[in-house]
């Protein structure tokens, strides 16, 4: 059998399912759709990441104030990252300068590597640059930007054999 690949934001995702042009998905946000079933697999940390020569690197404490008015890449609307950072900021009623709004990863580890731009976003796609000091990262002490990676797949859906390997694969 044919395998369809496709990699979008988790609005995006939550759409193809429930017009039944993709049979299964794996999605780091909340899907909003009773029709979907979404069970967690895999733990994902975010992390509030900056260039090791950026002002803020090395710091063992952040206060909240010290985000105020700086510039971040930010992922597109309809991301799962996104909507638990908006939130976030709304929150704690800070404000920030949006310079960029990016789906691509790539593009986000440059913004941060040579713009100057801070940026919140999983800890697995900056491991390396973390690991090798170009990066540095903040973790929140409290685990308040913990989140998991769901299967997510409709709720009429048979699920193939291969389906049901991929939710393995991801224990």
């Amino acid at each position: 059998t044919e395998v369809y690949t496709f990699v979008g934001n988790t609005r995006t995702i939550e759409e193809k399912l429930l017009l039944g042009e993709l049979g299964i998905g794996i999605v780091e946000g909340q899907v909003e759709s009773g029709d979907l079933i979404s069970i967690p697999k895999m733990r994902d940390v975010l992390v509030l990441a900056c260039a090791a020569d950026h002002p803020m690197a090395g710091k063992k404490c952040m206060g909240l104030a010290e985000l105020e008015g700086q510039r971040f890449v930010m992922r597109e609307k309809g991301s799962g990252t996104r909507a638990l950072f908006d939130a976030y900021l709304e929150r704690e009623g800070l404000s920030i300068c949006n310079c960029l709004e990016t789906d691509s990863v790539d593009i986000i580890r440059k913004a941060i590597l040579y713009d100057g731009c801070m940026a919140v976003v999983s800890e697995r796609l900056l491991r390396d640059q973390i690991q090798q000091g170009e990066i540095y990262a903040f973790y929140r002490e409290d685990r308040g930007w913990e989140r998991s990676f769901n299967l997510v797949y409709h709720k009429d859906k048979y699920l193939t054999p291969s389906m049901q390997a991929l939710g393995e694969l991801l224990e």
